[in-house]
């Protein structure tokens, strides 16, 4: 295990990473640390498991299963050493709830469904089902190294408390008011909101891990939370967020780069 403190090496192998936005808004941190290919096998609302479907009023039934059943196949059949990243937004799909009222599109007509058995109506059971068969799969793959990324708190924020004034004009000139309008001391959410929000989610996840000792496990949380908050904005790297849940560019830089520190990639 690498010391989390310690400056990460560049990862030597190609990476793929599969899952919605929340895959993919850590894209930018693989891209800077990595000596390889970084390949995104993303699709916007679309939970990374074996024959699980996820739609809302704006979507397509059944285009999420066939898009990430697509990109499994492609990665079961892999023959280069390669690490696999796999990370979903998670609470709004499963509690079918928006969080702090944001993206209430997301939830509107939601189906979060298992296209081989579409009689289970819970949630949680279709993502542990696609979850274990999805691990079992690319477990099989001997040159994958595959990391699970728990999902990063929702901070619940618009525009990750980036907020900017309307621009100004002086004597006919425009001059951009680059006034932080949302307090900085302000820019987190409760430890304690995110425990409650995540907390099933999370139980989940570490159960189903248990049984899959090759797997890592990241934790963002870990990072990016003290004992009383989980922050939207740090001094050595800026906004965290770009909006109520995805990374900004910093964000993601932020987060692998613990990602990497934390477990050991790179084998001698």
């Amino acid at each position: 295990m690498r010391d989390e403190q310690s400056t990460p090496g560049k990862i030597d192998r190609n990476i793929y990473v599969i899952g919605d936005s929340h895959a993919g808004h850590l894209i930018p941190g693989f891209e800077a640390l990595s000596a390889g290919k970084v390949t995104a096998m993303t699709s916007g609302g679309c939970i990374p498991f074996r024959n699980v479907d996820r739609y809302d009023s704006r979507s397509e039934i059944g285009a999420c299963a066939r898009k990430m059943n697509e990109y499994l196949d492609m990665l079961n059949n892999l023959r280069e050493s390669a690490v696999v990243v796999i990370s979903t937004m998670a609470p709004v799909y499963l509690d079918g709830t928006p969080f702090n009222g944001k993206s209430i599109p997301r939830v509107t007509g939601l189906g979060v469904e298992l296209v081989t058995d579409p009689e289970i109506s819970d949630h949680y059971e279709v993502f542990e089902r696609g979850m274990r068969q999805t691990l079992t799969e690319l477990g099989r793959n001997e040159n994958l190294e595959v990391i699970f990324a728990i999902d990063v708190p929702e901070l619940g924020i618009d525009f990750g408390c980036q907020y900017f004034s309307k621009e100004l004009s002086i004597l006919g000139f425009a001059v951009g008011d680059l006034v932080t309008s949302f307090p900085l001391s302000e820019c987190h959410i409760a430890k304690e909101v995110y425990d409650e929000r995540a907390g099933a989610y999370r139980k989940l996840v570490y159960k189903v891990l248990e049984e899959y000792p090759t797997v890592h496990v990241f934790d963002p949380s870990l990072y990016s939370c003290s004992e009383t908050e989980c922050h939207g904005y740090l001094e050595d790297y800026g906004y965290l967020y770009r909006d109520a849940d995805h990374l900004s560019v910093h964000g993601s830089f932020y987060i692998v780069e613990r990602m990497i520190s934390q477990i050991a990639l790179l084998r001698n």
